[in-house]
């Protein structure tokens, strides 16, 4: 598929998405980037610790005849990290990654953020509904895993958890 065509089909699939957050009074916009537009829409409280977290939704730009489309969330969580903590934080991200079914935390090395990614491979040759429901899925995905881990990183970065009871809960 040419590429001009697959960035309007991006594009496409986006702005039905972010219909989705408009109805819910989400904050979402989409914004041009590089060869490609990005989704970005704030989630409040995503993790249940009082910060917000920034979703940015996005297409890897393809190269003329690729047969694959990468998909991108990057959900960044901005969050205060105690400097005396990064050796224990970096420490759970790495028990946590070990556990999770797709994507991976990171740390920002100027510790002001903790980032979850995630790319999702589909083809490029997908119908219109085909496509939107597969980047529904994978944000729905990458949202829920933040939703439902995130918390603890943040309890390490304060002091409240250590790195050790990441494995323990998993392994209870």
């Amino acid at each position: 598929m040419e590429q001009r065509k697959l960035s309007e089909k991006w594009f496409n699939a986006l702005t039905e998405i972010k219909k989705s957050f408009d109805e819910e009074m989400i904050p979402a916009q989409i914004e041009e980037m590089e060869g490609t537009n990005r989704l970005m829409i704030l989630f409040e409280d995503l993790a249940d610790t009082g910060t917000d977290t920034m979703g940015e939704f996005f297409f890897l730009p393809s190269k003329e005849g690729a047969q694959v489309q990468i998909f991108m969330n990057v959900l960044t969580i901005d969050v205060e990290i105690d400097k005396d903590r990064m050796g224990e934080l970096l420490l759970a991200i790495n028990i946590l990654n070990n556990y999770l079914p797709v994507g991976a935390f990171v740390v920002d090395p100027s510790g002001g953020y903790i980032v979850f990614r995630q790319g999702y491979e589909m083809p490029v040759e997908i119908s219109d509904k085909a496509l939107k429901d597969s980047v529904d899925l994978s944000m729905g995905l990458s949202v829920s895993i933040v939703k439902d881990f995130a918390y603890m990183l943040l309890e390490v970065s304060s002091g409240e958890r250590n790195a050790d009871s990441i494995g323990t809960y998993f392994s209870a």
